[in-house]
């Protein structure tokens, strides 16, 4: 008879210890059913993310791109008149020489009727009128020697600031 306690209580107590074990997997089981739906929500939240920053970059790069092909047809625009402008220059150095030659010319003219002048109105007005002509000798002769100074190289250091580059 006691053995058969014995063997009643070893049952009840192998039956105890598997109801217990059992509790608490279930308690583990509920855990990982919960953290894989938490891990799907939070993957599905992840893609939508993905996908709005894929269509913000496909944006940008459009935007980016179109930008840059509007600078480059800036660039060949103002490119395509520089050299026009270039082409130009000797004759426009032709041009402001004879400018400032024809306004010497009549300020020397001037400056010999200015001896003859008979009233002091008439001086002054040649004199206004001198000082107008050598001020526009002077200013085509300066453009002149600018447009002529644009043919010179300019050297590599100089310009690397403008360039964005270190020398």
């Amino acid at each position: 008879m006691q053995n058969l306690i014995y063997l009643i209580i070893m049952a009840l107590a192998g039956g105890a210890g598997w109801y217990a074990g059992s509790w608490s997997g279930r308690d583990a089981k509920s855990a990982v059913a919960a953290a894989q739906v938490a891990g799907k929500e939070i993957e599905g939240s992840r893609e939508k993310i993905q996908t709005d920053l894929d269509s913000k970059i496909k944006t940008l790069t459009l935007a980016h791109d179109a930008e840059l092909v509007q600078l480059q047809s800036k660039f060949d625009g103002e490119s395509a008149g520089w050299k026009t402008t270039l082409a130009a220059r000797d004759d426009r150095i032709k041009a402001l020489n004879g400018s400032a030659k024809t306004f010497r010319q009549q300020a020397d003219d001037l400056s010999g009727q200015l001896a003859a002048a008979k009233s002091p109105e008439e001086s002054k007005a040649l004199k206004a009128r001198i000082a107008e002509l050598e001020t526009k000798a002077n200013k085509a002769e300066v453009e002149s020697a600018g447009v002529v100074c644009s043919k010179q190289t300019v050297p590599d250091d100089m310009l690397a600031a403008l360039r964005g580059v270190a020398p």
